[in-house]
């Protein structure tokens, strides 16, 4: 009603206005009558549009709008005005308006990781408050302290504003699972999956338990604990153990009464000679005494015969190692120290001398000393490797991932041009150049002889003190294409610590092939043979212990290119950088007159 009458008003003062200028006559002679003024209407606390209206209506216009904060005029609404209310101004002039935006707004406190009733302070300190406080389990979070809170922290929010709390009640209690029986591995996986741990681990002797499994745990199973809680285990360790007593030396009888009386029992009983304990008494034992054994172990006895019989030494001279380790131990004797030596006369792996000689009686089980021939001396050069065509030969021996390697070549004009190779640190199996590799490339046709020995930096001539890979030729892709089919390799070598009865070789032409070397104790010489024709590969070897040459391989490599990387390598497989490969004997024939069959 205000607002109208106000209206009202406004027009009456207009309208006497207007006709107090037509009475006073339209003469020329009259002077101008100054502007009609008008009183600004009151706009506070009316809507903006509302006030906008009665200001034009007043015939006045609408100034300059600015926005205020206000906590106690609403939003939207005037605050203020300018000029004030019942102001005489001229017509059309404008008033300036200032229109609330509602209360100011307040950022959210981050009260996450806060006690509740620090957090609810902080809440009311920030002129907020506390909404719905929900509890929840933590595993981190202590009991009453907030985990959650919504709106999360720095969101603009009204004065007045609820905070919603998430308290933590701690962890959540967990039902301790059942581990007894079980193996100690299988239990650590039970307790762990369950969100606990561990706790102390007791041994403990248990007749019916296995070694291993659990007899019993700490806090028993599906009781509730917290999360975290340590298991403790009891572990059995098998049945009590016996100490095995002493026997050797006594008379079977009373060894088997002393092993009854420990709650032992006699199991194997073997016959042996022996010079030095009387017939019928205990030479050895197994297990040795003082040995840890569960009730009831077998200890098995070897028996004296007395004395033996001497033996008398075979003659080997002339024979192949081989055959004369087979003569050696059909005697009761055993191979003793093997020397490598030159000689004219007898041939490639053969015994030139023997020590006791032929006929000499020796007692069962003693060593005899053999010496093998290596054949003849090297009077001459290799054909491919002297000090004038080493610029002809390149050296690969590079580690992928790793420092490079380098490998010792040893280039020695006294030694008839050798080629030694000796592996640094500790080279592992060829693999696109993972071992030392001396070549030439080598186009079409060829046949590679060559004569390689292994044997150890420090003992030179004599086997290498532990197993080594190979060593020998190969033929492999200059790109160094990776895949199954990169190389092909004829070894001869040692591993695994297996000793046959003679010389073991292997053609290797992917990588899934089996490796079976293996050479007979003490050998360590041999020749190998490679050669190509056309996509034909052929193999040969004559190994320490052979008899002759023998044909290894025969396949086709239609996949490797007509130029190859052709030489010597030396894998060292595990082996200590004091091996070392010896070719004293290098031939490469490239040449399309090579016969088919490759015969050496």
């Amino acid at each position: 009603m205000l607002a109208k009458r106000k209206v009202i008003w406004a027009v009456t003062i207009l309208f006497l206005i207007q006709a107090a200028a037509c009475s006073s006559g339209g003469g020329g002679d009259e002077p101008t009558p100054p502007p009609a003024r008008i009183a600004v209407p009151d706009v506070t606390g009316l809507d903006r549009t509302t006030a906008e209206s009665n200001i034009v209506s007043a015939g006045l216009t609408v100034g300059t709008i600015t926005n205020q904060s206000s906590d106690t005029v609403p939003s939207g609404d005037v605050i203020s005005q300018n000029p004030a209310s019942t102001s005489m101004v001229n017509a059309g002039s404008a008033v300036n308006l200032v229109i609330s935006t509602g209360p100011a707004n307040i950022a959210v406190p981050d009260v996450v990781g806060r006690s509740q009733a620090q957090a609810t302070t902080d809440i009311n300190a920030a002129g907020l408050v506390v909404g719905t406080i929900t509890q929840q389990n933590d595993n981190n979070a202590p009991v009453g302290d907030v985990i959650g809170q919504d709106p999360v922290s720095a969101t603009m929010v009204s004065a007045g504003t609820a905070v919603n709390l998430i308290v933590s009640s701690g962890p959540a209690n967990i039902a301790v699972p059942n581990v007894v029986g079980l193996s100690q591995a299988q239990a650590t996986t039970a307790i762990n999956a369950a969100g606990l741990v561990v706790g102390t681990v007791t041994q403990q002797n248990d007749n019916n338990v296995p070694i291993g499994d659990i007899i019993s745990q700490d806090p028993v199973s599906a009781t509730m604990v917290s999360a975290g809680s340590a298991v403790d285990l009891v572990v059995s360790t098998g049945p009590a153990t016996i100490a095995v007593p002493d026997v050797v030396g006594l008379s079977q009888a009373q060894a088997t009464t002393d092993i009854n009386a420990a709650g032992l029992v006699v199991g194997t009983v073997t016959q042996q000679n022996d010079n030095n304990v009387p017939v019928g008494n205990v030479i050895s034992q197994d297990p040795v005494s003082a040995t840890l054994v569960s009730a009831g172990s077998a200890v098995d006895l070897l028996i004296s015969n007395g004395p033996a019989a001497n033996v008398a030494v075979p003659n080997v001279i002339g024979l192949s190692q081989a055959q004369a380790t087979t003569d050696i131990n059909t005697a009761g004797l055993v191979v003793g120290t093997v020397t490598q030596q030159n000689d004219n006369n007898v041939p490639l792996g053969n015994v030139i001398s023997q020590n006791p000689v032929a006929a000499t009686l020796v007692v069962p089980g003693s060593a005899v000393d053999l010496t093998i021939s290596q054949g003849p001396a090297a009077t001459t050069f290799s054909d491919e490797f002297n000090a004038d065509s080493l610029n002809e030969w390149s050296l690969r021996h590079v580690v992928e991932g790793t420092a490079a390697q380098y490998t010792t070549l040893d280039i020695n004009q006294s030694t008839a041009g050798r080629l030694t190779i000796i592996p640094t640190l500790t080279p592992g199996w060829f693999d696109d150049g993972d071992a030392p590799l001396i070549f030439k490339m080598l186009t079409g046709n060829f046949a590679v002889h060559v004569r390689v020995l292994a044997d150890s930096v420090s003992n030179p001539g004599q086997p290498p003190g532990s197993d080594f890979n190979s060593a020998g030729l190969l033929a492999r892709n200059p790109a160094g294409a990776t895949g199954p089919e990169n190389y092909i390799m004829l070894n001869t070598g040692r591993q695994d610590g297996r000793i046959a009865t003679r010389v073991g070789s292997e053609t290797k032409t992917t990588v899934n092939s089996n490796s079976t070397l293996f050479l007979d104790q003490g050998a360590n010489f041999g020749e190998l043979i490679l050669c190509r024709i056309g996509d034909n590969f052929h193999s040969f070897r004559f190994l320490d212990g052979d008899a002759g040459w023998s044909q290894t391989d025969v396949f086709a490599r239609p996949d490797l290119p007509n130029t190859l990387q052709v030489g010597m390598v030396a894998l060292s497989f595990g082996a200590p950088p004091d091996l070392r490969a010896e070719f004293d004997f290098i031939r490469l024939r490239p040449t399309p007159s090579i016969p088919t069959d490759c015969t050496p």
